[in-house]
């Protein structure tokens, strides 16, 4: 026969128990048969109904705030970060190329110069294999190096570049001759 608390009505399993395992309570005189009419019976009920109802709304509750907060931190991130979710990833001003990676526009807000190109007046220009775009935005033979080349009067001589003082001018045989 089962036995419970005379003060929570809980159940007492263990009927040689001196405590009870809900609320603590010596158990002095445990009630073998308590009525549904028991005032301590009742209150437990109505309590453990109440903390039913309590728990429910705290865990609704809880829930709001954990959405709300996620919702803060997504904007934060994005107001903060100085990139908004249509530009996927890339800085403002940038475009993201088919390669996956952020690119200057050329031309317009949807041209990208790719490979080895460079936009130079809204036009993206490259040089054929084995020369140079330099910084005059002409395609130069490479001197010494695939990344040096000549400029001006000069001329690649062995690797170098070469000119000639002011006054003289590189001959076909590559010596410097009085104007």
């Amino acid at each position: 026969m089962a036995m419970f608390c005379e003060k929570c009505g809980a159940i007492i399993e263990d009927p040689t128990s001196k405590f009870c395992e809900k609320c603590g309570t010596p158990n002095y005189h445990p009630i073998l048969n308590p009525t549904v009419n028991s005032p301590n019976l009742t209150k437990v009920n109505q309590s453990e109904s109440e903390i039913e109802k309590s728990g429910n709304s705290n865990n609704n509750f809880t829930f709001i705030i954990i959405g709300i907060l996620v919702v803060i931190i997504i904007i934060g991130f994005a107001i903060f970060s100085g990139r908004s979710p249509q530009t996927n990833g890339c800085d403002p001003g940038l475009i993201l190329g088919d390669d996956s990676k952020c690119h200057q526009p050329c031309g317009s807000t949807t041209t990208y110069c790719t490979g080895d190109s460079v936009c130079l007046d809204g036009q993206c220009k490259r040089c054929d294999p084995g020369l140079i775009l330099g910084d005059d935005s002409k395609c130069h033979q490479p001197c010494g190096s695939t990344t040096t080349y000549c400029t001006g009067d000069s001329v690649c001589l062995n690797g170098q570049c070469k000119r000639c003082n002011p006054g003289y001018y590189i001959g076909t045989d590559y010596l410097c001759h009085k104007y």
